[in-house]
């Protein structure tokens, strides 16, 4: 059994890279490299606005950097929130969402982990409901990416 900790905390301020050297330090073997440092919000982080090519060669980066200090990547977050309010943010999920699978599959991480897109509101058992069928709908979107990958999917369990 590997010993795995969450990326967020330690790649704030700085790299992503440097974050691996202090996790490997702590003596973590494991990583869940968080993505959500490049979050959705308004506006979208500069990272998402870069070629595939861009997110790949970070990708292979932290794999490297990743293989020289014996640590794997567990899994990949992808960012979240994936439901907006008041805002359509559809294009941009789908596209960090996709992206974000690419990058697990770079890193060979055996798992991406996707947050459901739920409205916050939904706290009756009737709008749970239909956002739960709501999700069908938006997870069959990356079905051709997972399969492409291999990927396995983690669907974050939410409050509500």
């Amino acid at each position: 059994m590997l010993i795995g900790c969450n990326t967020l905390s330690y790649a704030t301020g700085r790299e992503d890279v440097e974050a691996l050297a202090l996790l490997a330090n702590a003596g973590f073997k494991s990583i869940d490299l968080n993505l959500n440092k490049y979050a959705l919000r308004s506006p979208i982080s500069s990272f998402w606005q870069t070629e595939e090519s861009a997110r790949l060669c970070y990708a292979n980066a932290l794999k490297q950097r990743a293989n020289e200090l014996g640590i794997v990547v567990g899994q990949v977050h992808s960012p979240y929130p994936t439901y907006f309010e008041n805002e359509d943010k559809t294009e941009d999920v789908l596209h960090v969402t996709k992206s974000s699978i690419n990058i697990a599959a770079a890193l060979n991480s055996p798992y991406i982990v996707i947050h459901p897109n739920i409205p916050p509101s939904a706290k009756t058992a009737l709008q749970v409901e239909e956002a739960v069928e709501n999700n069908f709908g938006f997870f069959s979107l990356f079905f051709e990416d997972l399969k492409r990958t291999g990927l396995c999917i983690g669907i974050e369990n939410m409050f509500n």
